[in-house]
């Protein structure tokens, strides 16, 4: 009697282990997406020879419990060559990290990835954190990605700092700065005014 149990105990393991494995089988060659203008566009492709009936979308702001946002229903993929499919995410959740993945019919999983989405209200921008403790960074909108330059002043109007980017955010280190009040001004091509605000940082 022992022996048959510890018999089916290793298949109950082994068919668990199976099952794990077959959630997280990917049939996708690449999988990927970028932010703009605050909507997510995702792309993916499914190899070729390969196929699943419907995908469904699934985004998450926890990376944990995710939920439908999209289905494509259907054969999907099963040809001679590389199959790309695309999707908007028109709403994704402002001022959070939006976690996607798919599920490919019974075929599994995809990886997960990830995109930030900044609400910039109508100052024009957000610091996060404010007040600045060490690390922050003021995010803005630069859909082009030209080159912008922030000015920082002391509650004085010196200037004590001056950064370059072309992302839509800048980085600030304010391990040297005493506590206070600080006030900056965003550029475009180093003259045309973009934006002005203001920031504390704490000790």
């Amino acid at each position: 009697m022992k022996s048959v149990l510890r018999y089916t105990i290793k298949i109950l393991i082994l068919f668990l282990g199976t099952a794990q494995t077959f959630a997280q089988i990917s049939i996708l060659e690449s999988f990927t997406g970028f932010e703009n203008n605050r909507k997510i566009y995702l792309n993916w492709v499914i190899e070729t020879g390969s196929s699943c009936n419907g995908i469904r979308i699934l985004r998450s702001v926890n990376g944990i419990e995710f939920t439908e946002i999209g289905h494509i229903p259907g054969i999907c993929g099963g040809g001679s060559s590389p199959v790309p499919f695309d999707f908007i995410d028109v709403q994704p959740v402002p001022n959070a990290i939006n976690y996607y993945k798919l599920q490919l019919g019974a075929g599994g999983y995809s990886q997960v990835i990830s995109f930030e989405v900044i609400d910039f209200q109508q100052n024009g921008f957000q610091i996060r954190p404010n007040p600045v403790k060490d690390h922050g960074r003021i995010y803005f909108p630069n859909f082009d990605h030209s080159p912008i330059v922030l000015k920082v002043y002391d509650s004085s109007g010196m200037l004590i700092d001056e950064l370059f980017t072309r992302d839509e955010f800048f980085e600030l280190y304010t391990e040297n700065f005493i506590t206070g009040l600080y006030y900056f001004k965003i550029f475009k091509n180093n003259t045309d005014f973009l934006l002005s605000g203001k920031f504390m940082v704490c000790s």
